[in-house]
């Protein structure tokens, strides 16, 4: 997958995570994938998770690729 692709990817996985932060229930399954899947990339989840995100597609698609799939199927986007 290219770059740019991986971005709007992670630009939408931001917003509906920044449209879904008062939502406890929806919170918190976004951060339980975000652990699960960006800890490998950004330790500690440090960074933006759209920089996080980025740098999961670039280093490991696989992990990308699982991650949308996950929270697609959880609900928490519609790509």
């Amino acid at each position: 997958m290219d770059i740019e692709k991986i971005s709007l990817i992670a630009q939408a996985i931001s917003f509906e995570f920044e449209d879904m932060i008062a939502d406890k229930n929806k919170k918190e399954l976004f951060i339980s994938i975000f652990n699960k899947y960006l800890n490998d990339v950004d330790p500690g989840i440090t960074t933006d998770p759209y920089d996080a995100i980025i740098a999961l597609g670039k280093k490991n698609p696989a992990g990308f690729d699982n991650m949308v799939k996950e929270l697609k199927e959880k609900n928490l986007i519609s790509l």
